[in-house]
């Protein structure tokens, strides 16, 4: 007949009541919607079997939720207090009150209200007020602000969960859901939020989760996971600035550090600028390697000799408490090209750690003749004894004379 819910003509066995189930099928005659019932009035659950509709008019409420098959909008405020709202494409324009650990997969553009707990997969791109509750962020992205005294629980299996607003919540930040038997949570943090200490957990079961981003955050503690039996397991749980998967670097900021062990500190250098050109954790408070954490370095490119990364800018007046696993003060370890890197903890202005370039390979490029001793044939100069000499697919000339002395090893 029309657009409005309240017309018993529009349905099939006459106008719902509170309480009532809504089905909404496909090939319906008016699927933009007015709901014209009392403001809050409120319905058992949505089933959309078909797509295109869209809700318009009142707030209304929900207490079992939303099956969807197809691409839907719901442009009112709603209040789901049960259940789960998932399937299809579900748009939410409106405001939305979540409570009563329901669970919601969609693009949320509206502000978010929790009076209860509740779970996220998808997008929320209006703010957040927790209150005193707890939000899981399954997967996804929220750009809105994040206010209140609650915490946010981050990533599911093999999922990554991102927050890039300036987020003025205190309670706490748990890279796993609860229950914590997961594996491979992905939690990248590129927003402020300095209220929150953060902890990737500790998983009686599973692990190998992964704290990355650029943003600035409280501090941060690094748990054991229940697969990783020892530093040199790939299941630890790990930090890691920049990207989650590694595409680009980044500085991350936090107000402490505390890395336990049997976990992993993952940087990638891939060029002299921190931040932009590697991995940099800028700590505003104690860092604590105590437990002896695994340092895995990832180099992208062939460093000049004597190059300084400054992997840890410790901005506290303390020094740095404890080592990596395996790498006390002077300890060297070969990356990537055969470039020997140098630990420090005393680098930088005394209590920063510091990888220092000992030694870098001489690589052939043969730019001018097939000399071994002409310098411009070389990226770095003519090797000397002991140096590593390496020969890419790339050279100009692969037709080569050791001209240097005989016997040079």
């Amino acid at each position: 007949v029309d657009a409005f819910w309240s017309n018993a003509g529009n349905w099939t066995g006459g106008a719902p009541a509170a309480g009532d189930r809504l089905v909404f099928p496909v090939g319906a005659a008016n699927p933009a919607m007015r709901n014209d019932y009392a403001v809050g009035t409120t319905f058992y659950d949505i089933t959309w079997y078909g797509t295109g509709y869209t809700i318009i008019g009142n707030a209304f409420g929900l207490t079992n939720g939303i099956s969807n098959s197809g691409t839907n909008t719901i442009s009112v405020a709603v209040a789901l207090s049960g259940g789960t709202a998932s399937g299809g494409s579900l748009t939410f324009s409106g405001a939305m009150t979540l409570s009563g650990n329901v669970s919601v997969t969609g693009a949320l553009n509206g502000a978010v209200t929790l009076t209860g707990n509740a779970k996220i997969s998808g997008t929320v791109t209006g703010p957040v007020d927790l209150g005193a509750n707890t939000l899981s962020l399954a997967s996804g992205l929220i750009s809105g602000a994040i206010s209140g005294t609650g915490g946010v629980q981050l990533g599911t299996d093999y999922a990554l969960a991102r927050l890039t607003g300036v987020n003025s919540y205190t309670g706490p930040t748990i890279v796993a859901l609860s229950p914590s038997y997961t594996y491979n949570n992905r939690a990248q943090i590129d927003g402020i939020q300095t209220g929150s200490a953060v902890t990737v957990a500790v998983n009686p079961g599973w692990g190998n989760h992964r704290l990355s981003g650029s943003g600035s955050l409280g501090a941060v503690v690094v748990e054991p996971s229940g697969s990783c039996s020892s530093a040199t397991d790939v299941n630890c749980n790990q930090l890691s600035p920049g990207q989650s998967d590694g595409s680009a670097t980044g500085q991350m900021t936090t107000a402490g550090l505390q890395m336990k062990s049997n976990t992993r500190l993952i940087l990638q250098l891939n060029g002299a600028i921190p931040g932009s050109g590697y991995d940099q954790l800028v700590v505003n408070g104690a860092v604590d390697f105590a437990g002896g954490p695994r340092l895995d370095v990832f180099l992208g490119y062939v460093t000049a000799l004597g190059q300084v990364f400054r992997i840890v800018d410790n901005g506290g007046g303390a020094a740095v408490v404890g080592s990596f696993a395996g790498l006390a003060e002077g300890a060297t370890l070969t990356s990537s090209y055969s470039v020997v890197l140098q630990v420090s903890y005393a680098g930088g202005d005394g209590n920063d750690v510091t990888l220092t370039a000992t030694s870098v390979p001489k690589i052939w490029t043969g730019a001018v003749n097939g000399l071994w001793s002409e310098p411009g044939n070389w990226t770095g100069g003519v090797p000397g004894a002991g140096d590593v000499l390496q020969f890419p697919v790339s050279a100009s000339s692969k037709s080569m004379t050791n001209d240097l002395f005989a016997g040079t090893v």
